[in-house]
C-alpha cells in the first residue's frame, strides 16, 4: 500500500514539474530561457534598509521593449502600461492589478507593423494614444475605451512628420501642457547640425497643422526626458555625448531647459554645445580648435562617459509609497544607462540616481540598480526607459533581453522571476510529501 501511494505522489509529482516548466517556459516564449535576474542587485551606495526591503522581478517578456507609459485607472485599480518595440514594429499594453501586486492580467498588441516605433505616450484627458515613429507621430482616438470593450484592432492617423534619419532618429515622446515634445537627433557621431537636427521640440495638440517649434538647440541625441514636478516650465533631459574622444570622455548629460523663457516668439534659442563643445566644456577638436565655450550651455550634471543615458524620472512621493525618506521626493532623479558600445571596458547597464539635484554641492550621481552586466563585460540586458507608479513601485523596460522589470517594496531583496519561486516551493512540497509516504 505504501508502495503504490509512493508511487502515485511521485507521477503526479512528475507531472507537476512538467506542468510547471512548461508555464515557466510559456511566460518566456519571446526569449526562451531564464532570465539571469538573481543577479541584479542594488549598489553598495545604497543604503542596507533600502536594500533590505525592496525586490525586482519580471514584470513581463515582450521583445525590445523600449519606450513605456503606465496609466493608472483609479475607479478600477487597473492599470495600463503600454510599451513601444521599435525592433518588431509593435505597440502593446499590458492591463495590470493593481490592487493585487501588479499582476498582469493580460498581454495585447495593439499595432505590429509600424516602422520603428520607438515612443509611445497617452493622453487621458481625451483617450488619445500617441506613437513616434522615425518620420511621424501618430494619433489612436478612443484608445483606453476600445481596449476596455476588448477591442484591440485599432486605428490610427498620422499627425505630423519628421526627418526620416535613423541615425539617432528615433523619437521619444511626452506631452505636457497640450503640446507633443519630441527630441529631433543629429544623424551623426560628430556634424553641423540645421534645420530639426539635433533639437527638442514641440507642437500644438490641439492645432497639429502649426509649425513645429524649436525649443532647444545643440543636442546631440536626447531619448528621456521629464517635466520638474515642482516646476512645470522646466524639462530636464539627457543627451548622449559624442564618440571618439577616448574612453573616459566626454561624459553624458543631464540638462534643464526653462521653457518660460521659451514662450516669447522672439526669444534666442538656447544652444546646449554641440558639436562645438561638449559635457565639461570639452571643445570638439574638429568643429572648434578656437576652443571657446563661452555662450553655451553647460549640464547640470555631467554623466559617466559613453553610458547611452537614455529615459530618465523624477521620483515622485506620495502618501502610498514605502520608499525610503532618503529618496527625497521630487528632487531624485532615476537615470537608465542602456550601456557603451565602444568604451573598454565597457560601462553602464544599470539604472543610476541623482539625489538632490537642486544642491550641486550636496547633489550625488550614483549606482542604484546593477548586474546586466557580467564581469567579463558582456551583458545580458539594458536598461531603457522608467515609469513610476503612484504607490512607489519603479517599472524599467530592456530591449535587449526584451523585458518589463518592477522594483517594489517586499519583505525581502530576493529577486524572483515570474512563477520561478512558487514553482520551487510546490517542488519541494511533494518531494516532502513522497518521502513522508516512503517512511510513513
Amino acid at each position: 500500500m505504501k508502495l503504490n501511494l509512493s508511487l502515485l505522489l511521485f507521477t503526479i509529482y512528475v507531472i507537476v514539474l512538467l506542468l510547471d516548466i512548461g508555464i515557466t517556459l510559456g511566460q518566456n516564449n519571446n526569449n526562451n530561457q531564464q532570465l539571469p535576474i538573481n543577479l541584479l542587485k542594488f549598489s553598495s551606495a545604497i543604503p542596507q534598509e533600502f536594500q533590505q526591503h525592496f525586490s525586482v522581478r519580471v514584470l513581463a517578456r515582450i521583445p525590445n521593449a523600449r519606450q513605456i507609459y503606465l496609466h493608472e485607472d483609479k475607479s478600477t485599480n487597473r492599470g495600463y502600461l503600454f510599451v513601444a518595440s521599435p525592433g518588431t514594429g509593435q505597440i502593446n499594453v499590458l492591463q495590470l492589478d493593481l490592487a493585487g501586486n501588479f499582476t498582469v492580467i493580460s498581454s495585447n498588441t495593439l499595432f505590429s507593423t509600424l516602422s520603428n516605433s520607438n515612443g509611445v505616450t497617452y493622453d487621458s484627458e481625451n483617450d488619445q494614444l500617441y506613437i513616434g515613429e522615425i518620420d511621424r507621430i501618430l494619433k489612436v482616438n478612443n484608445a483606453l475605451d476600445s481596449i476596455k470593450k476588448g477591442n484591440f484592432n485599432l486605428n490610427f492617423t498620422s499627425i505630423k512628420n519628421y526627418p526620416a534619419d535613423k541615425h539617432h532618429g528615433y523619437k521619444y515622446i511626452k506631452i505636457h501642457k497640450n503640446r507633443m515634445y519630441i527630441p529631433q537627433g543629429a544623424p551623426c557621431n560628430i556634424c553641423l547640425i540645421q534645420g530639426l537636427y539635433g533639437t527638442i521640440t514641440s507642437f500644438d495638440l490641439k492645432n497639429t497643422s502649426s509649425e513645429i517649434k524649436v525649443e532647444a538647440t545643440g543636442v546631440r541625441n536626447s531619448v528621456g526626458f521629464d517635466f520638474d514636478p515642482l516646476d512645470e516650465n522646466k524639462l530636464w533631459f539627457t543627451d548622449n555625448g559624442r564618440d571618439m574622444l577616448g574612453d573616459l570622455q566626454p561624459g553624458d548629460e543631464l540638462n534643464v531647459l526653462d521653457l518660460s523663457q521659451q514662450q516669447n516668439t522672439a526669444a534666442i534659442v538656447p544652444h546646449y554645445g554641440f558639436p562645438y563643445c561638449h559635457a565639461n566644456q570639452i571643445p570638439d577638436p574638429e568643429f572648434n580648435p578656437q576652443k571657446n565655450c563661452s555662450g553655451y550651455r553647460t549640464p547640470e550634471f555631467v554623466l559617466e562617459a559613453h553610458t547611452a543615458a537614455l529615459g530618465m524620472i523624477f521620483y515622485r512621493g506620495s502618501s502610498k509609497s514605502k520608499w525610503p525618506s532618503y529618496l527625497q521626493s521630487n528632487r531624485t532623479v532615476f537615470i537608465a544607462e542602456h550601456g557603451s558600445w565602444n568604451r573598454n571596458p565597457p560601462f553602464g547597464y544599470r539604472i543610476t540616481t541623482v539625489l538632490n539635484v537642486d544642491n550641486k554641492t550636496q547633489s550625488q550621481y550614483i549606482s542604484f540598480l546593477e548586474g546586466w552586466k557580467y564581469e567579463d563585460g558582456t551583458y545580458w540586458g539594458r536598461p531603457v526607459d522608467l515609469q513610476q507608479a503612484s504607490s512607489g513601485e519603479l517599472i524599467i523596460s530592456d530591449d535587449y533581453s526584451g523585458t518589463i522589470y518592477i522594483v517594489e517594496y517586499s519583505n525581502s531583496n530576493v529577486k524572483r522571476d515570474s512563477n520561478l519561486s512558487n514553482v520551487l516551493c510546490l517542488n519541494f512540497f511533494l518531494i516532502v510529501l513522497v518521502i513522508l509516504s516512503i517512511i510513513g
